[in-house]
């Protein structure tokens, strides 16, 4: 079992966009593990909602932010097989997105989820998980957070 994050810090939010897009390697499915946002900027309530969606081989990946290295949270595991894309503005399309769970992201109570370990979602070979805040916030946030997830047979 290899379990790696792709963290992201001080990144400012003022749009639609994938938080996260990880795309599985060809021959290794992954599991996702917990999904954590904040943010230290919005002194008032406001909310979003928080998409998270798989999608098969044909999508679409996003554009408009980065392609971060995820770093792996044992000392001297193997490099992730995965493909990482991290606040796309351009959100992703085409294909089939079907979601898995849709929740709401209180900015100033943050949001983490962390399901049991039989609701974790499996993400087959070539396929991909998504993280989307569909609506931008009423003002631009100061946001941080971080996905993680288990690579199967790294």
């Amino acid at each position: 079992m290899a379990l790696y994050s792709v963290a992201m810090l001080n990144v400012s939010l003022a749009a639609a966009q994938d938080l996260w897009h990880l795309k599985a390697g060809a021959t290794r499915p992954i599991i996702i593990h917990s999904v954590e946002l904040n943010q230290k900027t919005l002194l008032t309530v406001d909310h979003r909602e928080i998409r998270m969606k798989r999608h098969t081989v044909t999508v679409t990946q996003g554009s408009g932010g980065t392609t971060p290295t995820p770093t792996p949270l044992a000392p001297g595991s193997a490099a992730s097989g995965i493909t990482a894309h991290m606040n796309d503005t351009t959100q992703a399309s085409a294909g089939t997105l079907v979601d898995l769970y849709n929740s709401v992201w209180n900015f100033l109570n943050g949001f983490l989820w962390v399901p049991a370990p039989e609701d974790r979602p499996v993400i087959d070979p070539a396929t991909g998980f998504i993280v989307a805040l569909n609506t931008a916030p009423g003002s631009a946030i100061v946001s941080s957070g971080a996905i993680v997830y288990e690579e199967i047979g790294a």
